[in-house]
């Protein structure tokens, strides 16, 4: 059997995105932080999750997203390492390879009911 490395999160932005160069100013990226309610806790747990996107999706969320838009998220878990203080640190990365806003921020003054993808081709797809 062949390994599997997929994540899928529903959830809102906690914040705005992050939006930047790489450091060889090949790429745009952004980083986002969300919050993903867990419906079978009986305590309502919610799981607080960073992601980052790249490319054209990273343009796209800087530029329609805000905290509290909703989106669905599917992605691939990374490892990464550095040394920081002297001392070699070891976290985990969730990386999207689609992004889907499923609705704006509930003070936005709007009634449509469309969704917007962005995805990594070249254009800005949106569904309605």
């Amino acid at each position: 059997m062949s390994n599997f490395n997929r994540i899928t999160l529903v959830g809102n932005l906690t914040r705005d995105p992050e939006c930047n160069e790489s450091k060889d100013g090949g790429q745009t990226y952004c980083k986002m932080r969300m919050a993903v309610n867990n419906p079978r806790s009986k305590n309502k747990e919610t799981l607080y999750v960073g992601v980052k996107v790249f490319g054209v999706q990273a343009t796209s969320c800087g530029k329609h997203l805000k905290k509290g838009s909703s989106l669905l998220v599917d992605s691939r878990l990374v490892s990464q390492e550095a040394e920081i203080e002297g001392k070699e640190v070891k976290w985990m990365e969730v990386i999207a390879n689609d992004v889907r806003f499923l609705g704006k921020p509930s003070d936005a003054k709007s009634s449509s009911s469309t969704a917007e993808f962005a995805t990594s081709d070249e254009d800005e797809q949106l569904a309605f």
